[in-house]
């Protein structure tokens, strides 16, 4: 899917019936609820062309035009081809690392723990995989999972209280030794909401 195009249309619906925004969500929730609109009928028009076309026969390169494709020249062989390379120039400042950044260890075992978690979610009902991923992923709050998802704040409650309870199951039987609020607390984009179940 083109995300750009995506974009467009969720911007061409907005501005060809403004008033069709609901007076209980903002702008960027709207946005987003139109975004998600628009997502599910282009997965479903694509899944619908599936089923329609038939897959014709992946194309093979032929061993000498493998050779071709790997950047070999008969004409000019590798072994003698040369290039000279210049040492990048590298100043101090480049090299201090910032305070504020998050370690490279800990940016890694947090996406590796957002990764698993999404993997796990996927075999979940789908309102507590969209709550999952609207609250971890996309960082936001109940009330707005409640008016994006079209279900009360209670039902928001009820759906993220589920999902910590199937999180903590997942992590327990993987054996994690860490608590499963560190590896993604504070972390930029990958939701703020985890820090409320310590």
């Amino acid at each position: 899917m083109d995300a750009r195009a995506v974009v467009d249309e969720v911007a061409r619906l907005a501005l060809a019936a403004p008033e069709k925004k609901p007076a209980e969500l903002g702008f960027v929730l709207w946005f987003y609820a139109l975004a998600r609109q628009e997502l599910d009928r282009r997965r479903q028009a694509l899944q619908a062309q599936a089923r329609d076309t038939v897959a014709l026969e992946e194309p093979t390169l032929l061993p000498e035009d493998a050779e071709a494709a790997a950047g070999y020249d008969a004409e000019q062989p590798l072994d003698i081809i040369e290039e000279v390379l210049e040492p990048p120039v590298v100043e101090a400042k480049d090299l201090m690392a910032d305070p504020r950044a998050t370690p490279p260890d800990e940016a890694a075992a947090r996406k590796d723990l957002l990764d698993q978690m999404q993997k796990a979610a996927n075999g979940w009902p789908k309102p507590e995989r969209e709550a999952f991923e609207l609250y971890f992923v996309e960082g936001f709050e109940s009330e707005e999972i409640g008016m994006v998802l079209g279900v009360s704040v209670k039902r928001a409650h009820e759906l993220l209280a589920g999902i910590r309870g199937r999180v903590r199951a997942t992590l327990m039987a993987a054996g994690e030794t860490v608590s499963p609020w560190q590896a993604v607390e504070n972390s930029p984009g990958e939701g703020t909401g985890p820090q409320a179940f310590t």
